[in-house]
């Protein structure tokens, strides 16, 4: 937010979210995954989890149950305003 001010450019603030059981399906699956960027496990994606601040400044968006495509749409409609 602050290097937007900075820069004197608009900043879109997007809360990618999904229910708690998609998140660590995806975090059991990546931990498989041989070419995996990440090192957040289960007990990380948990520890994050719990302890996320508030964020009533962003625009939330859905990533549980949609398509990556419809996830996209999503975020670009608000990008457009």
């Amino acid at each position: 937010r602050q290097v937007g001010v900075t820069a004197h450019a608009p900043v879109a603030e997007l809360a990618c979210t999904a229910p708690r059981e998609v998140l660590e399906a995806r975090l059991l699956r990546r931990a498989d995954a041989p070419d995996r960027h990440s090192d957040a496990d289960l007990a990380i994606g948990r520890r994050l989890a719990a302890q996320a601040a508030p964020w009533p400044e962003a625009v939330v968006v859905p990533t549980g149950e949609t398509t990556k495509a419809a996830t996209l749409d999503a975020a670009l409609r608000h990008l457009d305003r």
